[in-house]
């Protein structure tokens, strides 16, 4: 049987679903709690007057901020070129080094051989790095043959369907995958499962009717009996499991070595050729 502690606004409830330590506004609404899932999972989350829930918690790991941005820094600013930290928005990553100007990591990438890349800014200009010291390499030899492989790339003008009106120069990846395989994400024509949530048919809710004064009584049944059961709200959307695309990506930086050595080979042909 559940039990019920209220001291001024915070209370608790000793068992059963819904907020098991929850705080109340003025006016009664649950603005933050430890919610009780039906399973018996625990979650923490904090809720707008409205009662919707802004930011969760969840014993899964899952966590969201609802319509609100998550910061770290030493005020509430978002940063800039004064302010140091980083924040995430619902559609943007802000990071910065406040009003420094000298070499500053904004972003470091590691796996289990340590640091393999990062963000780098300076003063004036901003630097993406991957991994090169000659330290990490081995069986290093010259890079030949570059021009026929650089021609047997073919090259277009495109536009991305999701973009029609933005003509743009580049690649097919599955084409530049058997030149260059460095430079390409993923495999051609690759498909993947995926949850995606979905519209159906919503049900609103139904009350109870009751029997009253005048209805023509079943026997057993009484005035004040259930006379039509409650109907449950389904909600009118649904997570479903389907089969889409996944895109592969190209790296086009990876093409540069190519590029270089294909100038090489070019610059050594018209010195031949002066030469002559």
């Amino acid at each position: 049987m559940a039990s019920e502690l209220s001291i001024g606004k915070l209370n608790t409830k000793a068992s059963g679903t819904g907020d098991v330590v929850y705080v109340e506004s003025s006016d009664g609404s649950q603005l933050a709690g430890i919610y009780q899932e039906s399973d018996g999972r625990a979650a923490l989350n904090v809720r707008d007057a409205a009662g919707i829930p802004k930011v969760n918690l969840d014993s899964d790991g899952v966590s969201y901020f609802n319509g609100g941005n998550l910061g770290i820094n030493n005020a509430e600013a978002t940063p800039s070129a004064t302010q140091a930290g980083f924040e995430f928005t619902s559609d943007q990553l802000y990071t910065s080094a406040g009003a420094s100007t000298s070499t500053n990591y904004q972003v470091r990438f590691y796996n289990g051989n340590g640091l393999v890349g990062s963000i780098v800014t300076d003063g004036s200009a901003t630097a993406f790095n991957t991994s090169s010291d000659y330290r990490l390499k081995e069986n290093v030899t010259a890079l030949t043959g570059a021009l026929d492989r650089l021609d047997s790339i073919p090259v277009y003008n495109f536009n991305f369907k999701a973009d029609p009106s933005k003509t743009v120069d580049g690649f097919l990846a599955h084409e530049v995958a058997e030149f260059v395989p460095e430079a390409i994400s993923g495999e051609k024509d690759e498909m993947e499962t995926v949850v995606v949530t979905k519209a159906v048919e919503a049900v609103e809710a139904v009350a109870a009717t009751l029997y009253v004064e005048g209805d023509e009584l079943p026997d057993g049944v009484a005035i004040g009996d259930e006379k039509t059961p409650a109907v449950e709200a389904v909600e009118a959307v649904a997570e479903v499991t389907e089969e889409q695309p996944k895109y592969q990506g190209i790296d086009q930086s990876k093409l540069v070595p190519l590029l270089v050595a294909a100038v090489k080979e070019l610059k050594a042909k018209v010195t031949a050729l002066e030469n002559a």
